[in-house]
């Protein structure tokens, strides 16, 4: 984040109404921008302005020009049940004519506030519209600085968006509610495994892996992802045979670590077992490189989970049973999401680019997807209800599906599926099935929840026209 700047307003004038070290608002041709009152003299009062000019588009010079002439108001800012209050001018004569205004700089700062630094937890305040850049740096981090350990050494990344003047003990709560989530799925299958390229690694993480790494891609139920595992060490043309091993449960290969390691893991795999989490005993440990498709492996997925808290209500959706605000008979689906969805979030958002959509069809493909959910009562996911194994649930799942697929075809999207790359008004089959999976599994709709309700943005690039 970039180094702002904070502004003083000096007014040679005593503001008698005003009291130091209280905020108020200050309005001036219809904008509004909060103040503090730092200081009061007999004939100088000395006013903070909170929010950033440059955001504002607000040039310095009027600004001044304004205040020196008297074209301006400060307000007491409503706060519950008392309403908002004019305190200049007020109706005496005093308050008529002009005086001498400057604006100083104040000091510099990064517009962020940390609640709490511990080893295992950080909480800070952000601007909104930082949230997803820095969301993306921290995950792109955790796969480099703990790419050998991600399998047993998860991270929760949350973000909770709230409005100007939301009380914090509430944002505190939700806080400590989404700290305790946890997802059901620990135990994936392995669906592949490959090493990775030079070309990938110096294009996602600059070459920061190594020599050494590995792309792997697991599932369990309606859960899967692909992840990306360093196996060398500093020296990035010698292999670390130490750190990056995996508890496999059933495998395809003979080959184990059998010495202090694998008995300690059992040891671990014993308190999973009083934990509630069933895994066999005696398990085999695997080094990444010596994995092969089809084993069953241990994993502890990292979360990722965001939500806006529009009531004071809505912070009981998050907890260890996570709520959907749509799929309200589903418990910890699609939320929280695993960390790697972020990567499903972004590739959504590229997709709708590349293909050239509006506004106007996102959204009535959102709220068309809406109503029908609604008028056949689903609520869980399609794609859940697909692997449910009850023949009622399944039937109507396989026909929201033929919909979505009829959605994305004809109106109101009316894309057509081709063999070669994705453009404007054309969708190749690869990414047709990855839009269509997003539907089912419910992300495409947190994904306009969060792009467009929570961080106000546009889903295509600046400059380009939008309906």
């Amino acid at each position: 984040m970039n180094i702002r700047t904070r502004y003083k307003i000096l007014i040679y004038k005593k503001l008698e109404k005003l009291k130091e070290n209280i905020a108020y608002e200050l309005r001036v041709d219809g904008l509004r921008m909060p103040i503090f009152c730092s200081k009061i003299e007999d004939n100088r009062t000395e006013l903070i302005i909170i929010e950033n000019l440059e955001d504002l588009g607000i040039n310095l010079e009027q600004l001044k020009s304004k205040l020196e002439g008297g074209k301006f108001e400060i307000w007491e800012d409503s706060d519950y049940a008392k309403r908002a209050r004019k305190l200049y001018p007020s109706r005496d004569l005093k308050d008529i004519g002009r005086f001498r205004v400057e604006i100083e700089r104040d000091s510099e700062y990064i517009p962020y506030i940390s609640i709490l630094k511990e080893p295992t937890l950080f909480i800070a305040m952000l601007p909104l519209n930082k949230c997803w850049d820095i969301i993306k740096l921290i995950k792109e981090e955790y796969e480099i600085q703990f790419s050998k350990v991600q399998n047993r050494l998860p991270i929760k990344l949350g973000l909770i968006a709230f409005k100007r003047k939301y009380p914090l003990y509430i944002v505190m709560d939700a806080v400590k509610r989404l700290i305790s989530e946890e997802v059901e799925e620990k135990v994936f299958r392995l669906k592949r495994i490959e090493r990775l390229s030079a070309e990938e690694n110096c294009k996602r993480f600059n070459g920061r892996l190594g020599n050494y790494a590995s792309v792997v891609k697991v599932e369990c139920k309606n859960r899967r992802f692909e992840f990306y595992m360093s196996y060398s060490l500093g020296d990035p043309n010698l292999e670390d045979l130490f750190y990056p091993y995996f508890v496999v449960i059933r495998s395809k290969d003979e080959y184990a670590v059998l010495d202090m390691i694998t008995w300690l893991y059992n040891q671990y795999i014993e308190n999973l077992n009083k934990l509630g989490v069933k895994v066999e005993k005696d398990v085999l440990l695997h080094h990444v490189s010596k994995l092969k498709n089809g084993d069953v492996i241990l994993f502890e997925p990292s979360i990722f989970d965001f939500e806006f808290l529009d009531s004071n209500i809505r912070r009981f959706d998050i907890g260890k049973k996570r709520k959907h605000w749509l799929f309200t008979d589903s418990t910890n689906k699609p939320k929280p999401y695993l960390l790697w969805d972020i990567d499903n979030f972004e590739r959504l958002r590229e997709l709708i680019q590349k293909l050239g959509l509006t506004t106007t069809q996102i959204m009535n493909l959102y709220e068309m997807l809406m109503a029908k959910l609604e008028e056949w009562e689903i609520r869980k996911p399609p794609a859940e209800l697909l692997s449910s194994g009850n023949k009622e649930e399944v039937e109507k799942a396989k026909v929201f599906e033929e919909l979505v697929k009829n959605a994305i075809k004809s109106i109101p999207l009316s894309l057509e599926v081709v063999e070669g790359e994705t453009c404007k008004g054309k969708i190749s089959r690869e990414d047709f099935e990855f839009l269509k999976d997003s539907i089912m599994s419910g992300l495409f709709f947190d994904f306009v929840d969060l792009w467009h309700t929570i961080l106000k943005k546009k889903f295509r690039e600046e400059g380009e026209k939008d309906v």
